[in-house]
């Protein structure tokens, strides 16, 4: 029965998004995911790379196309559930137990928030699995479960290294557990800590031969203004709260309790160890997310913590204490099953009255891809252009091209320039881009072909209707193109 619920989320999900996205281009940052995985690295311009690995391995396997995105969102969703159904387990039993992964539906962050396949997205897949092995380590002072704790904090911190905050709260929630003094005189902790090193310890070495550029990125992002900052505190707290509502109300109503209730409940259970380390895993990894936003002045959204509410739907069980776990159980799934039901109807429509992009990008990559074979018998290997075209160019082109990203050897270290003499590339630039043009044609290796499409408003809608985009091919330098078809 378990499997076949997973199996049915991954299947009524992939449709819902697949087909609410029909007319819509892969999103930036999964077209992003797709782009730096087709070459592995130990890092990437703004991130650490193994969530991306995944794409570049996904899309190696299976087509490039909407319903396999959305496969690989609900696929990465559907880990995380299992993972949080292993990670509840430490807390709480029977249809309690279930009830809680359960309710985990009724939020967004499994189902409609997590069709983003991005650096975020990831932790809903990985933070419960090494909460879930952290707790294993912990209570059954077991090497093996040590092992995978350092192997999955290695994961984390190859992701993003927002996976630091993640990796605090396991310390914290380690410092406040009953076992907590047999642990940390154990090998234990130590033995997490040396595999989590060995698994990271290349990407700094990449770091160290790339400028630090990742350290480039987040520094980028910080030093906002304080009034930016505070509505950015405020937005983040309120869509925290926006994420749980809806199982705070269904398990209040159910069990009939009031806010008081649960504060007392809180009041007795506050000195409980067990109940501690639940609050501290559940709670901590958004507290800290919202100091550092503060403390760094970063711009942090919602999205960020999409992975770090596994644990909430237990904390809220614990504090309204039900007597009937499985009417919980039976009224969240139902309530599930009703928001799926109603996400299928309402995909059609969604799909019909979105942003329609899709039809824009697969027409300027089959200009390009026409204009290419036109011109030279070589294979199209790069592409590049304004910012978001050319991610999306790269993943629509036939011929699987690699993208130079921002004309620029650092950001794409898989770029060289005699790999552009030799191979030259293809460019679309917003018509208004004065810099994307300059650059196309400065690092073109010889002659260059250019083609200018008026707006494409008659393909779909949005910002990318109303661009006007001139089409680039730099041809292979004369010494090592194969010629012209006749």
């Amino acid at each position: 029965a378990a499997a076949a619920a997973v199996i049915g989320f991954v299947l009524v999900w992939t449709v819902f998004h697949a087909v609410s996205h029909n007319t819509h281009a892969i999103n930036d940052d999964t077209a992003e995911a797709y782009v730096w995985g087709q070459q592995f690295e130990w890092g990437y311009w703004k991130h650490p790379p193994f969530w991306a690995w995944i794409a570049g391995a996904w899309f190696d396997v299976f087509p490039r196309n909407g319903w396999f995105v959305a496969l690989l969102a609900s696929c990465n969703a559907a880990v995380g559930l299992i993972g949080a159904w292993r990670l509840n387990g430490c807390f709480v039993r029977g249809q309690q137990r279930t009830a809680a992964t359960v309710l985990l539906l009724l939020t967004p962050l499994y189902t409609l928030l997590g069709f983003k396949y991005n650096a975020n997205s990831i932790f809903v897949s990985l933070w419960p699995w090494t909460a879930f092995f952290f707790m294993r380590s912990i209570e059954r002072r077991s090497v093996g479960y040590s092992v995978l704790f350092g192997v999955m904090a290695g994961f984390d911190m190859l992701s993003k290294y927002y996976a630091v905050l993640l990796l605090v709260t396991c310390f914290c929630a380690a410092l406040a557990h009953p076992a907590r003094e047999r642990y940390f005189r154990s090998p234990l902790p130590w033995i997490a800590m040396a595999i989590a090193a060995v698994l990271f310890a290349p990407h700094l070495v990449w770091l160290a031969h790339n400028d630090y550029t990742t350290l480039h990125y987040f520094n980028h992002e910080t030093g906002n203004s304080f009034v930016f900052v505070g509505l950015q505190f405020i937005n983040l707290i309120c869509e925290c709260i926006g994420y749980n509502l809806l199982v705070v109300i269904l398990v209040m109503a159910v069990t009939r309790t009031t806010p008081r209730d649960w504060m007392t409940r809180f009041k007795a259970l506050r000195h409980d160890a067990h109940f501690r380390v639940l609050l501290i895993l559940a709670l901590l990894p958004a507290v800290l997310t919202l100091l550092c936003s503060v403390l760094f002045r970063v711009t942090i959204s919602s999205n960020t913590m999409i992975g770090v509410f596994c644990l909430t739907p237990v904390v809220f069980l614990e504090l309204a204490r039900p007597s009937d776990a499985g009417k919980i159980f039976r009224v969240s799934a139902l309530s599930a099953a009703v928001i799926a039901v109603l996400a299928l109807f309402a995909a059609p429509a969604m799909g019909a009255h979105g942003v329609r992009d899709l039809a824009i990008h697969e027409y300027v990559a089959q200009r390009i891809d026409s204009l290419w074979k036109q011109n030279t018998n070589a294979p199209l290997a790069y592409v590049t252009g304004s910012e978001p075209f050319a991610e999306e160019l790269a993943f629509y082109l036939p011929e699987r091209p690699r993208e130079f990203i921002r004309y620029s050897f650092v950001d794409a270290p898989w770029v060289t320039a005699a790999d552009l003499a030799r191979d030259g590339f293809a460019a679309v630039c917003i018509a208004g881009d004065a810099r994307c043009l300059a650059q196309a044609r400065a690092f073109a290796p010889g002659r260059v072909v250019q083609q200018t499409l008026p707006p494409l408003r008659h393909l779909g809608s949005g910002k990318k209707a109303r661009e006007a985009l001139v089409l680039i091919v730099a041809l292979p330098s004369l010494k090592s193109a194969p010629g012209k078809p006749s």
